[in-house]
Formats: C-alpha cells, structure tokens, sequence
C-alpha cells in the first residue's frame, strides 16, 4: 500500500503473492478479487474511504495488482457509493473492465466515473440510483445498451458522449431534462431510443448531428420539446400515442390470467373484459386519434379496474342486509341462558 502524509508518499512493495481481498482504510467495506471469473467484488457496507483516522491518506495500492485483470466488478447492496469521495478516476486502472453491477444502496454516479473505458459491454444500473454525472461513461464504446431506471432524476453533461456503440437506450420517466451534448456521438445506425416520460428541457446539443437511429417519444408532451433537436439531429422522431393504453392493456389482462373471473362478480368482470377486447381494437387502429379514441379507451380499462367488486365484499354486503332485516322484526336469533 501506500500512505501519504505532509505531502510526502510512503511506499511498500509486495513481497510473495499478490493480494485478493482486503479493506478500504478503516472502513468497513471489503474487495475481493476472483481470479478464475476475473470478477472484483465490493462488498461490506457504507462508503468508500482512503482516509484514515489519523488523517493519512491510504490509497489501496494492493487494488492495483489484479486492476487490469479486472472484467467484471460488483457493488454489493450494502455499499453506497461508486468511488471514494474526491477520487472520482479511482477505477481508471481497470482497463480490461466490460461488466459494472451496482447494488442497491447507490443513489450516484459521479463525474468521470467509468469515462474512456474502451471494453464496458454491460452496465446493469440500481432502481434506486437518482443521478449520474457528468462524462461519467463518455467514450465507452463497447457499451451496447442502457437503460435508465424511472429513478434516475438527473443525468449530466457528456454523460453518454461518444459511445458509438450504443444500439438501445431507454430513458426513464423521472429525467425530464436532457442536457449538454448527452447523447451526441451515438453513431451506431441500428440505435433505438425510448423515452418513457416527459421531457420539458432539451439542450440543442444533446444528440448533435452525429446521431444516427430512431428515438420513440411514450409521452406525447414531450414532443415539443424533443421535435426541432431531433430534426436538426436527423434523427427520426416516433410519438407512441398507445403508450399508457398498452400499458392499462397489460395490466387488465394479468388479471384476467390471474384467475380473476373466480373472485369477482360477473357484471364488474364482463365490464373488465369489454374493455380490453375494445382497447386491442383501438390499438390496431394506427390512425386513431389520441384525445377522441384513445384516452378514453384507456380511462375505460382502467375505471373496469378500479370497478372491480370483490365477491367477498358482495356477500359480506348480503349478510349485513340481512342482519339489518333481523333487527328490524325484532327477530332474535341468540337467546342468552338463564343465569
């Protein structure tokens, strides 16, 4: 390892085998290297540290002796950063690296990160992951695909710049903003973009005129925003008006597949069926129009949803009647014994 104090570096070499495991300073998170799968994995739980707790700085040199063998590191759920604060190259010397995994516990990505890694394939991102930052996978360009959880609120300048591999991307519905040149370089002709949510900012630079492939907008909103840089891009925009029918489609019919038929009342269930034989009509019809054919076929799956009564309440409904009638004749149905 290495320690630095007053501006001075201490170093220790190695001497036998070199290290698979070991801790990040005096913290309590652990890596443990694989050989074998050639796969680094960051376990224990809470941050990154280099720092001491007498204020030396250790750098986890032993880290650096499988770090250009590394192929794919792991983030374990307790862990709850990608770096060390204020190191945010400190992955830089994993230059074989082609599989990233985040736990659970990450909610960022910092500036930097992963930028530059030639040989990233895969990158398999947290539900619970709000940001990442910026150029953090700039020029990554083995990366195939991405896909954005609805998490993720902000994503920052350059962050996908030049990954000119990329052939899916899917961007979640909590980013409404698209910032500086983003997306540009993505020069892959196949590329197939989604955005699922609404987009109110779009940056002139985002895609840049080097995007090549289609973007399809889920939330016709956001085609304003998105039209006139998609254009100056030429890139081919898609509105996908069927988005929130599809999706209400779906759902009514997991029901049905659930067994639902058993549980509920005929009426509310043949309501539930109606409009589902009714949205997939409406579906196949690519002309149909959103305010005056779709919308309310979609309100009307989801109402039959909502509507859905419970065979249990309606018997419970029943035997509350009934109890009511009883009181009202004055019938008694218990007699107390006689004390």
């Amino acid at each position: 390892d290495v320690y630095k104090r007053q501006n001075k570096n201490y170093n220790m070499s190695l001497v036998g085998e070199a290290p698979t495991s070991g801790t990040f300073a005096e913290s309590t998170v652990t890596w443990n290297y694989d050989a074998e799968t050639q796969t680094l994995t960051i376990g224990g739980t809470g941050e990154l540290t280099r720092t001491m707790s007498d204020g030396t700085y250790r750098t986890n040199e032993s880290i650096l002796y499988c770090a250009d063998k590394v192929k794919k590191l792991v983030f374990e759920g307790g862990v709850t950063c990608v770096a060390p604060e204020g190191d945010n190259y400190f992955w830089n010397k994993c230059t074989a690296l082609e599989e990233v995994v985040l736990g659970n516990s990450i909610t960022k990505i910092p500036d930097y990160c992963f930028n530059g890694f030639e040989k990233l394939k895969t990158v398999k991102l947290t539900d619970n992951l709000k940001t990442i930052g910026s150029m953090a996978f700039m020029r990554c360009s083995a990366l195939t695909s991405i896909e954005l959880p609805d998490s993720i609120t902000e994503i920052g300048t350059y962050c996908f710049n030049g990954c000119t591999s990329l052939q899916t991307v899917k961007v979640g519905k909590g980013i409404t903003a698209l910032p500086v040149s983003c997306f540009s370089g993505l020069s892959n002709p196949n590329l197939q973009m989604e955005i699922m949510g609404e987009i109110t900012s779009v940056d002139p630079s985002a895609f840049n005129n080097e995007v090549t492939g289609t973007i399809t907008v889920h939330y016709p909103d956001t085609e304003t925003a998105v039209k006139a840089v998609a254009t100056a891009a030429n890139v081919v925009l898609v509105i996908d008006n069927f988005s929130d029918l599809k999706t209400a489609i779906s759902n009514a019919k997991k029901l049905v597949e659930s067994g639902a038929e058993a549980l509920y009342t005929a009426d509310t269930y043949k309501t539930l069926t109606d409009a589902i034989a009714e949205g997939d009509k409406v579906v196949k019809n690519e002309d149909a129009d959103k305010t005056t054919v779709i919308d309310p076929a979609t309100k009307a799956i989801n109402d039959a949803i909502e509507g859905l009564t419970f065979i249990g309440f309606t018997e419970l409904d029943k035997l509350v009647a009934q109890a009511d009638d009883i009181v009202a004749n004055n019938c008694l149905l218990y007699t107390s014994p006689s004390p």
